[in-house]
């Protein structure tokens, strides 16, 4: 699995329906298509933003190919800065699949109809 660096500039959405507030990093279409070829859909990522670990987060697709990655607050504590500093990103493809919290499931094995309504 190939992972790619480059150099990207933290934005934040001024006014973008759900998304408003969202600090965010655009991962141009070329870059996302060296992750994962020929996907437009969103994937998930792990890696570093400088020296800052992350897994278990998603690259959501923009539109015309291009994906975005939203920093959240614990990402953004990582990292030390805000909108408009420059970050250098580490990062590959995750096919490690999502594992659900285990305390969660023994919750929902004391709730049948819970469990079911999870799995559709």
């Amino acid at each position: 699995m190939a992972a790619i660096s480059f150099t990207a500039t933290l934005k934040k959405f001024a006014s973008n329906g759900d998304k408003t507030g969202w600090t965010y990093i655009e991962v141009p279409a070329e870059l996302a298509q060296q992750l994962k070829p020929n996907n437009k859909k969103a994937f998930r990522i792990k890696g570093k933003i400088d020296k800052h670990p992350i897994f278990g987060v998603t690259l959501l697709p923009m539109g015309a190919g291009d994906f975005l990655l939203a920093i959240n607050a614990a990402m953004r504590k990582g990292i030390a800065k805000k909108q408009g500093a420059m970050v250098t990103l580490t990062i590959s493809a995750d096919e490690n699949k999502y594992k659900l919290n285990e305390e969660f499931m023994a919750c929902l094995a004391d709730d049948p109809a819970a469990k079911v309504f999870l799995k559709h």
